[in-house]
């Protein structure tokens, strides 16, 4: 099997794991759908194993690195918020261990802030990253060899794969799974994660609708949602403004 290997500390953020995990293990789904064996097994590692919190309080059980049966076909280091993200960058074990194993993987990578624990270990020199938006900045400073693209959801160049901000770890194993196995299976993963579309890794991770919609006052984040799922219907001023609740020179002033 196809080993993906997830590197936690303490402190790091679970959706980055909990959301490529999920796709991976909806593509073993679909793929038993066919009559197909698995063909991924989601291991997480940490320096020395056993039981490690997340920031969100939840812990989960790890195997030591250096306890990884056989070789990873994925290796995959987590994000976190600064002070976890610090402590990871600087945890002897990872640094020793990261190189051996990311040079045995088939591909190697990361999700969200998880790009500065490889970058501490001299492993992102001379190629192009994605990382969160609000880490982009630091990211730069902290490490000039390295390259990031501040609009990418997600970056593939040979065997390393970086992805943005938390949720875009999705949309980045949804692209391995296609790499992997069929585009046909990714999308079936996407449907049944109720993901609203399947985003392309160069995209910009500051979405127009959701900006929109944090920025306006009520009842206008509704009634954004409201016209993004109903492109088809009239958008004109009269419509909306009834719909808002409002007269059209009220909607005019305050739109």
């Amino acid at each position: 099997m196809h080993q993906v290997a997830f590197i936690l500390y303490p402190g790091f953020e679970l959706l980055d794991i909990s959301g490529p995990a999920s796709v991976f293990n909806g593509a073993n789904r679909a793929l038993g759908q066919r009559g197909w064996p698995a063909f991924y097994k989601v291991v997480p590692l940490s320096a020395q194993g056993g039981a490690v919190d997340s920031s969100s309080g939840i812990a989960l059980e790890t195997r030591p690195i250096a306890e990884l049966p056989g070789k990873a076909g994925t290796v995959l280091v987590v994000g976190a918020e600064r002070e976890p993200l610090l402590q990871a960058m600087a945890d002897p074990v990872l640094c020793s261990m990261l190189p051996r194993l990311t040079a045995e993987a088939g591909r190697f990578g990361s999700v969200c802030t998880g790009g500065f624990v490889l970058a501490a270990s001299g492993l992102l020199d001379g190629h192009r990253v994605a990382t969160h938006w609000d880490a982009c900045e630091a990211f730069a400073r902290a490490f000039p060899r390295v390259a990031v693209e501040p609009e990418a959801l997600y970056l593939a160049e040979g065997r390393l794969w970086t992805s943005a901000g938390v949720t875009t770890g999705i949309d980045m194993a949804l692209a391995m799974v296609a790499h992997d196995l069929d585009a046909g299976i990714a999308g079936e993963v996407a449907k049944r994660l109720v993901l609203y579309a399947r985003r392309p890794g160069y995209q910009s991770q500051f979405s127009p609708l959701l900006r929109a919609q944090a920025r306006g006052d009520n009842p206008f984040g509704d009634l954004i949602g409201w016209m993004q799922a109903n492109l088809d219907a009239p958008l004109d001023v009269p419509s909306l403004a009834a719909r808002a609740g409002l007269s059209e020179r009220s909607f005019h002033r305050k739109f």
